[in-house]
């Protein structure tokens, strides 16, 4: 029966009640009705399942499969649905550990970019014959072997 034709016939036996088994007939009709209710509900509850992308969409999913009171296999649906909350939840989570841990690693290599720089300068101000010898050449060797531990981190990154 369609939409609103287990109410009229449940009205139908309700007027002649107590006639023969026309309550019994009026009940089966309730109940029939809110089985077809429950059968429309849940198909719709699958048709939105299939369009669910977002941690939300999935978790009101399944609390309204909860609420279906082990009509079909709605439990196992909300557990489904709340499974899949938790796995977008997990990936959102992932993506933006990602997405910092790079953007960690982009401000390190600018830091170790400009810190070379610094190297560099310092090794062109202690340039000429005074830094054969002395405090230039110290400052000298010491921006060299920076320079290159500076690019072996670089590299690692």
């Amino acid at each position: 029966m369609e939409r609103g034709e287990f109410a009229a016939a449940k009205e139908k036996f309700m007027a002649v009640s107590g006639h023969q088994d026309a309550d019994l007939l009026a009940k089966d009709c309730e109940e029939k009705e809110q089985l077809r209710r429950s059968e429309l509900a849940y198909r719709q509850l699958l048709e939105k399942k299939a369009r669910a992308k977002t941690v939300g969409d999935w978790t009101s999913l399944a609390n309204l499969f909860m609420q279906m009171n082990d009509y079909k296999d709605t439990q196992a649906q909300a557990q489904y649905c709340s499974e899949q909350a938790a796995e977008v939840q997990r990936l959102i989570e992932e993506e933006r550990r990602k997405e910092l841990e790079r953007r960690a690693i982009e401000e390190r290599r600018r830091q170790l970019e400009n810190e070379k720089k610094e190297q560099e300068a310092i090794i062109e101000q202690n340039r000429g014959l005074g830094a054969l010898f002395g405090e230039k050449a110290k400052k000298r060797k010491a921006a060299q072997a920076r320079i290159e531990e500076i690019n072996k981190e670089l590299e690692k990154l």
